[in-house]
């Protein structure tokens, strides 16, 4: 990870450089969860019991969003959520990149759409998260790109 620190002239004061110094001790960098597995069982078991994982992880997708979305909160009404799990997930290559095979394929995609934004963009309505289930529940660990 790299982070560029810019400042408004070539010699900096010393008030801005404590400044950048405070910015860059707040900065948090997220990691790879410790993602747990999310099925068990084999057949028609296992099946039901991804289709209920899937619902319950886009329903904690829409419950986090409100409080993370970093534009207008109104954006979020009406916002619906698709999940895909593991390898089904559309960039699975991007999260096991991420955070390698083993996460990837224990980890969710919730695809978001902003019906609110959707009237002005199609690339502003749709969010992407990677979502894993943890010892701690639910964690969001990565916006995908």
């Amino acid at each position: 990870m790299h982070v560029t620190v810019a400042f408004p002239s070539a010699s900096p004061s010393a008030g801005q450089l404590a400044a950048a110094r405070e910015e860059l001790g707040r900065l948090v960098v997220p990691s790879c969860p410790a993602a747990l597995p999310l099925l068990s069982g084999s057949g028609l078991a296992r099946k039901a019991a991804r289709t209920q994982a899937l619902r319950a992880v886009e329903a904690f997708a829409l419950d986090w969003l409100p409080s993370h979305y970093p534009g207008d909160p109104s954006d979020v009404a009406g916002a619906t959520a698709v999940a895909a799990l593991g390898a089904a997930m559309p960039r699975h290559g991007e999260a096991a990149a991420d955070c390698g095979p083993r996460v990837a394929a224990r980890s969710v995609e919730v695809d978001v759409t902003l019906p609110k934004l959707a009237t002005v963009s199609a690339s502003l309505s749709e969010l992407s998260y990677f979502v894993a289930r943890t010892a701690h529940g639910w964690q969001v660990w990565e916006r995908a790109r």
